[in-house]
């Protein structure tokens, strides 16, 4: 690529030019790696139409006119047609490369409107090359904008402008497709356990998380006879409120187990090079999970204030972990191996 540079002519008071680019001004080149185009000129003092080849470099913002052709054009007299020029043409390596002047010439081609364009002239063994603006000007190339209809997602900075463009994804509990089945070994027989001493400073906890499940959908009071009943069992979280849990061990003992795989950190590892990621915390997670009205009496379960069933699937179950999996893995199945 070829810059014009003004000439320092000494004085402050010079105009300085307009500052122009080309690409290479050579003797090499091939049909495969350039285009060349023929034009019709209409010249200065001289009549009638003629044929111009031009090299087509759309990297330039300018046009060049070796001082061979323009000397074949018009003889000995070729210094009268030049206008004078302040610009000075210089390769990237430093190189100076001679200019003598412009000229002027109306330009067509392949029908088009004609073209005032302005040459530089250079003294090169290359070929004359036409920029940008004269292959535009004469719909040589044409430029074509690509617009994406995908809109435009503004990035999400931080959680709370998370939570605020999807209010209803957090802190609710999450409603999977489908529903989960239970499903007994041929000899189990039920089992009805004993009901668990409570401690009184428990009870209202207790009652309140229970109101809670139940005004979610996560259980429901059963009054009926039921062939199954599991203890009920707490752990205290984090914050200081109660989780209610099963204690289903006979339950376990009676349950067909279909063991999903839970990927290893070893395995997944891995997927993460190179990649940004968020860790998020699925509330309560198992009760996403909805279960089949058939299964829900089989967790019925004893608490101080009265019998319940999970409508959901509940912590305890050895059959959770791998139910919950086997929906995490379908939702997120689209996300893995992405580049």
């Amino acid at each position: 690529m070829y810059s014009l540079d003004p000439q320092d002519s000494g004085s402050d008071s010079d105009p300085s030019p307009d500052i122009q680019f080309f690409h290479t001004i050579d003797t090499q080149h091939t049909a495969d790696t350039e285009a060349f185009v023929n034009i019709d000129i209409v010249c200065p003092q001289k009549s009638g139409q003629h044929c111009l080849r031009l090299k087509v470099d759309t990297g330039a913002s300018g046009n060049t006119l070796p001082l061979r052709i323009l000397q074949n054009m018009y003889g000995g007299s070729w210094r009268s047609e030049l206008s004078p020029t302040l610009t000075q043409l210089k390769a990237y390596n430093g190189t100076e490369i001679r200019c003598v002047g412009t000229i002027d010439l109306l330009c067509q081609y392949k029908g088009s409107k004609w073209a005032d364009q302005t040459f530089y002239v250079v003294d090169v063994q290359g070929p004359a090359i036409l920029g940008l603006p004269g292959c535009k000007a004469m719909v040589i190339v044409t430029i074509n904008e690509v617009r994406s209809t995908i809109p435009y997602m503004r990035p999400i900075e931080g959680v709370h402008n998370l939570k605020r463009k999807y209010p209803t994804q957090f802190d609710t509990i999450g409603n999977f497709q489908g529903k989960a089945t239970l499903h007994l070994k041929e000899n189990a027989k039920p089992t009805i356990n004993p009901p668990r001493k409570c401690s009184v400073h428990l009870r209202d906890k207790i009652k309140t998380e229970l109101n809670n499940m139940e005004g979610n959908g996560i259980i429901r009071h059963v009054e009926h006879h039921t062939d199954w009943c599991s203890s009920m069992t707490t752990a205290v979280k984090k914050d200081g409120s109660l989780r209610l849990c099963l204690d289903p061990k006979r339950l376990n003992d009676a349950l067909k187990r279909c063991p999903h795989k839970t990927p290893t950190l070893e395995e997944v590892n891995p997927t993460f090079a190179g990649a940004r990621y968020s860790m998020l915390d699925a509330k309560a997670g198992y009760w996403s999970v909805h279960f089949a009205e058939e299964s829900q009496e089989l967790t019925t379960f004893r608490t101080p204030f009265g019998r319940y069933c999970f409508q959901r699937l509940p912590f305890g179950l050895c059959v959770s972990q791998d139910v919950f999996q086997q929906h995490m893995n379908r939702i997120i199945s689209g996300c893995m191996h992405r580049g």
